[in-house]
């Protein structure tokens, strides 16, 4: 295999670049594989670690638009956005747009969640809040949002939790209502 002989070529030569880009290789290799290896992911990441470490910098943010795509393509949402999100910041501190663009693309086929920032309210929150905020019931906001009853007790008791508030009242007074979907806390 090529992998291996790059592999005893590097440690011949004692050539660091050539051991980095064989652990590399054989990571992206294991992750081609239907079952997701977490090893192999690790490797990859380090490589990245370690190829930054010889002053590679764009082979670091290559391996870690690899490693995104392969996470992304295995499904790990979470993972997968902050080793593409690296990738394009890294792309973008080299000058490379072409290179950023195409981590950006990759970003854009991540499934799941973005994470928010601690103590603000996701879209759905401020739409319950909103409503909840205007005197609607947790029925009456249920129905509007199509969700269940339960769903609409989960998101106020989450927004209550990130304002600070304990009941509707408090709600209604911390915050004020402007464009739809947008508060001002008082």
């Amino acid at each position: 295999m090529l992998t291996r002989e790059l592999v005893d070529l590097s440690e011949r030569h004692d050539h660091p670049w050539g051991r980095r880009t064989a652990a590399r290789c054989d990571a992206l290799i294991r992750l081609a594989e239907p079952r997701y290896d977490s090893e192999a992911a690790m490797q990859l990441a380090e490589a990245a670690d370690s190829l930054a470490g010889l002053g590679l910098r764009f082979d670091r943010a290559r391996a870690l638009l690899a490693l995104g795509r392969a996470q992304r393509r295995h499904r790990k949402w979470g993972t997968a956005r902050e080793s593409l999100e690296l990738a394009c910041s890294r792309f973008d501190e080299l000058g490379s747009p072409g290179w950023a663009e195409a981590a950006r693309s990759e970003l854009t086929r991540v499934g799941g969640r973005k994470r928010g920032v601690a103590g603000e309210l996701t879209e759905t929150e401020r739409r319950v809040a909103r409503l909840a905020a205007e005197g609607h019931t947790n029925k009456e906001i249920a129905l509007a949002l199509f969700v269940t009853v339960h769903t609409v007790e989960a998101h106020l008791s989450s927004t209550y939790a990130k304002l600070g508030v304990r009941s509707r009242a408090h709600l209604a007074k911390r915050l004020k209502i402007g464009d739809p979907g947008n508060f001002a806390e008082t």
